[in-house]
């Protein structure tokens, strides 16, 4: 869920430990698959249909922007969700930092998205917790992530898989703002499901 509704503040996190990572399986009817050539396209429409890029020209522009030039990598290091008749609907990446942030997190999980169609179907937390492990095989001990208030319900999703709130290039304040924006949100909502 993107909310553009509110003020938008970058928000970072990291995961220090990836070899304690919490075990969430795929529903039914799902599978995982790594990226091959020509997923470019698969790519930019999940991106595009979660509402994370704006049209199809941007997102064409971002793959290229983070990802040109690094597609044996992504065969690695990038990971769909694929319904057993072969469409994909989720994807995100087990990537890597050029220069880590800490000594031991140097891992970077990347772009995370979910076809609007398929979210809240228990997709995320399999997606995420198979790139945190992904980043461990690949010998990251530790993991980083850039997101964003707008994003604020991953956010939520984050810390309940143990991602840690990070103060990386914002200030005190930026740092605190952002937080407590996550944390209104997440009430609001948690208030209008009990009223219902």
């Amino acid at each position: 869920m993107i909310d553009r509704t509110i003020p938008y503040v970058d928000l970072y996190m990291i995961y220090p430990d990836l070899s304690v990572v919490p075990n969430y399986s795929l529903p039914e009817g799902y599978h995982f698959e790594l990226f091959e050539k020509g997923d470019e396209k698969d790519w930019v429409e999940i991106e595009v249909s979660s509402g994370d890029i704006i049209n199809e020209q941007s997102g064409y522009e971002s793959f290229e922007k983070y990802y040109g030039g690094k597609l044996e990598e992504l065969k690695k290091r990038c990971i769909f969700v694929v319904t057993d008749e072969g469409m994909k609907v989720g994807t995100a990446t087990a990537f890597y930092l050029e220069e880590p942030i800490e000594p031991d997190i140097s891992g970077n999980f990347h772009w995370l998205a979910v076809r609007e169609e398929y979210k809240g179907k228990g997709l995320a937390k399999p997606l995420i917790t198979k790139a945190m492990k992904l980043m461990h095989e690949l010998g990251h001990k530790g993991a980083y992530l850039h997101s964003q208030t707008h994003t604020w319900l991953a956010c939520k999703i984050y810390k309940d898989l143990g991602w840690l709130p990070y103060k990386h290039t914002q200030s005190e304040e930026e740092f605190r703002q952002g937080w407590e924006i996550v944390d209104e949100e997440w009430e609001k909502l948690s208030s209008t499901r009990v009223a219902d």
